[in-house]
């Protein structure tokens, strides 16, 4: 919590008294600092080094999948060479964080020290990057496309005045309700199925014959907005 209070304060600092942001933008990065904060290491989540994760990161922000799963043809194609550069940066600049840690001689049991401990048996740079791909593990398993729909929870909070004010007063409890709402009726995934072997695909107006070795990206079904009356319909109060 105490990362992010600071994640929070460094992201009012960055949006100044005034000017225009991209909610989805802004909800993304600020997951990547409290992320980065919470399990990345000293200095991760403030100045370049937390420009230049952000940015690795985004690249292997696997969300996309999940839109576009047809882009991951071309990821397939180039052999990830994007992917496995942005995961070389990340290691890198963990591995400063390392360093550092190991300089201060902190004894910690944040997350990022527990990290590191659970390295102890290693020497040299098998331990430093086995800490570094710890790290960008947790993280990328952290980044979903939960942060677009916190996004939508600004989005709906502001198109209501009245919510927006008693959330501004501090009203903690309907923020949450807020946010759970805005989820509920935005949060949408795709899963990707391998097909194994061949398989009969009816559409309903159509059938295809699906050989192994393709995937299908399958939309989970949600009747969240649709099980019951008004439930299409964004209330934080129901």
């Amino acid at each position: 919590m105490a990362n992010l209070d600071r994640a929070l304060a460094e992201t009012t600092a960055e949006l100044g008294s005034a000017g225009s942001a991209d909610v989805f933008d802004l909800t993304r990065r600020l997951g990547h600092r409290m992320g980065l904060a919470s399990w990345a290491g000293p200095g991760s989540a403030q100045g370049e080094a937390f420009e230049r994760l952000a940015r690795a990161f985004d690249t292997l922000d696997g969300s996309d999948a999940f839109v576009h799963p047809d882009a991951m043809a071309a990821v397939a194609a180039s052999n990830k060479r994007a992917e496995r550069s942005a995961l070389d940066e990340v290691a890198d600049i963990i591995a400063d964080a390392v360093r550092r840690r190991d300089t201060d001689g902190t004894d910690d049991q944040t997350l990022f020290g527990r990290i590191v401990d659970a390295w102890h048996n290693e020497l040299g740079d098998t331990r430093i990057r086995g800490i570094a791909l710890d790290v960008a593990l947790i993280h990328v398993a952290s980044m979903s496309n939960l942060a677009a729909a916190l996004g939508w929870a600004l989005v709906d909070v502001l198109e209501h005045p009245a919510h927006l004010a008693r959330v501004v007063a501090g009203d903690a409890d309907l923020a949450q309700r807020c946010a759970l709402e805005s989820i509920r009726l935005a949060q949408r995934s795709i899963m990707s199925r391998t097909v194994l072997s061949p398989v009969l695909l009816d559409t309903g107006d159509v059938s295809y014959q699906v050989p192994p070795g393709w995937t299908i990206a399958t939309l989970l079904p949600l009747l969240n907005t649709s099980a019951a009356p008004g439930l299409g319909r964004w209330d934080p109060d129901r």
